[in-house]
């Protein structure tokens, strides 16, 4: 008997008033038991899951068999491929560009699509890392980074891509910060339209947009995208006048990383000086205004120079202040001065390096920036040999490469280890990066053949010369093995120095 006729039987005996309640219990248990009063449940299941088989058929039958759009394809080859060769070499540039510009501004919709893509989920791209490991098709699924592939499309395309300035706004404004910082180097790629759109963006009444906008201007300064080449330079000026106006209008920007990014970007543009260099001044001076509003105002006249009236008026001003991070950006800036204004602070930096007053941490970072600024401040090496005589810590580490750095034939009567500079700049400390550009051959020169004199002890001057054996450059080992000759000879023969 089947389970539906069944079931209908059993109810049937249910309502009998012949049967007993304990018979009735019993047929109620044995429905139970059987499943009968389920099968409606049972039959709706079955529905939900043959409709879910359903549509997974219907989306591998869209994803691998229904037809789609042909991708863009130049001599045989997707255009995707040729793309994704730049990125893998940069001996695939130039045949890359070439396949992109022949094709045009047809692939815009193409590069946009992928721009617009999100990365893969993990499992395809685990299919299509076995897939490529067999050597199968690919069945028309791409991998992760497409939208990268986008990017690079545009920015290949260039100037001719204007066409899709309007799409990249609405990207910029709309989807996460990673489409919408690919979005942004893609304007800034487009030539004078995507300038155009820039400062519409920062005029933007959302702040987020105006931050960005401004913080991202840093790309107009790069001589090149890394392995890309840029726009004409014809393009990159018109481009840079269109926006130099913009961000002038927004360093009195409400928002206050919009005001400092505007003021910061004036500073690595360094251009229109005359209109410029009085409103940083203005800015800079004025103590009422927030202090990363005037740190940013001196970044901006260091960048363009000191040697206005008004520029170095606002930087002493600066420099006399007390706030330890204001006077380290106008000190900075008046270092790079001519050698009389930098000879005129170094009477202040002698105080500062010494003033209790200033924390430890603030002290050592006035003794590291003298010695980045190397001879220009050189009149802080009597301050610098009295704090060595004195402080036993960090500072008189500090002070002693910061003398070396400026001054080696100072070092070298004071006794000091003039190796120091070397071996700070070979070292793996958190200083390596900001040191690194003082180190000029003709510093560390000068500190061989100090040490080749005799005028620090000898231990410690083998030491050092021994060291610059292994780690100098051809120049300074020959030096090294000179100067070693002269002060230890038998150290010499044990180096092997001819």
């Amino acid at each position: 008997m089947r389970p539906a006729a069944l079931r209908l039987r059993v109810s049937a005996l249910i309502q009998n008033p012949v049967l007993t309640q304990r018979r009735k219990d019993w047929l109620k248990r044995f429905v139970r038991q059987r499943g009968l009063g389920y099968s409606a449940l049972v039959r709706k299941l079955v529905r939900i899951f043959l409709i879910f088989v359903a549509m997974v058929v219907a989306a591998v039958v869209v994803a691998f068999v229904w037809p789609s759009a042909p991708e863009p394809v130049y001599h045989g080859r997707r255009l995707r491929d040729w793309i994704e060769d730049a990125r893998n070499s940069d001996k695939f540039i130039g045949p890359a560009r070439e396949a992109v510009l022949a094709y045009g501004t047809n692939a815009i919709p193409y590069y946009l699509k992928l721009l617009r893509t999100k990365p893969n989920p993990p499992i395809i791209d685990k299919i299509l890392g076995l897939l490529a490991q067999h050597h199968l098709p690919d069945f028309g699924l791409t991998n992760g980074d497409q939208s990268i592939i986008g990017l690079d499309g545009l920015i290949l395309l260039g100037p001719r891509a204007n066409a899709a300035v309007p799409a990249l706004v609405k990207l910029f404004r709309n989807h996460n910060d990673e489409t919408r910082g690919m979005a942004y180097i893609s304007l800034v790629y487009s030539g004078v339209d995507g300038a155009r759109a820039l400062t519409n963006l920062l005029a933007d009444p959302n702040p987020n947009n105006r931050r960005d906008v401004a913080r991202g201007m840093v790309i107009y300064t790069y001589p090149e995208w890394p392995g890309v080449a840029r726009e004409p330079p014809e393009d990159i000026d018109a481009a840079t006048r269109i926006l130099i106006p913009a961000l002038i209008s927004h360093i009195a920007d409400p928002d206050q990383d919009a005001r400092v990014y505007s003021i910061d970007a004036l500073g690595l543009f360094a251009r229109e000086a005359e209109k410029i260099v009085p409103l940083m001044a203005r800015i800079a001076q004025n103590t009422n205004t927030d202090r990363d509003t005037r740190l940013a105002a001196l970044f901006t006249l260091r960048k363009y120079g000191t040697n206005s009236a008004s520029a170095h008026d606002s930087l002493l001003i600066a420099f006399n202040e007390s706030d330890p991070e204001i006077v380290r950006s106008a000190g900075w800036a008046l270092l790079e001065a001519d050698e009389a204004v930098a000879t005129a602070v170094s009477a202040r930096y002698s105080k500062l390096i010494q003033n209790p007053g200033f924390s430890e941490d603030d002290r050592e970072n006035f003794v590291l920036e003298l010695g980045l600024k190397g001879v220009n401040a050189r009149a802080v090496v009597p301050a610098l040999l009295e704090v060595i005589d004195h402080d036993n810590g960090k500072l008189r580490q500090y002070a002693t490469w910061a003398v070396e750095v400026m001054d080696p034939e100072a070092a070298a009567g004071a006794g000091l280890d003039l190796m120091d500079a070397l071996a700070m700049r070979r070292s793996k400390g958190g200083y390596k990066a900001p040191i690194e550009p003082i180190f000029t051959s003709s510093n560390r020169l000068a500190s061989i053949h100090a040490l080749g004199r005799g005028g620090s002890p000898v231990k410690e001057s083998v030491k050092s010369l021994l060291s610059a054996l292994k780690v100098g450059d051809d120049e300074e080992r020959r030096e090294a093995g000179i100067a070693l000759k002269k002060i230890a000879p038998e150290e010499a023969a044990k180096a092997g120095v001819e």
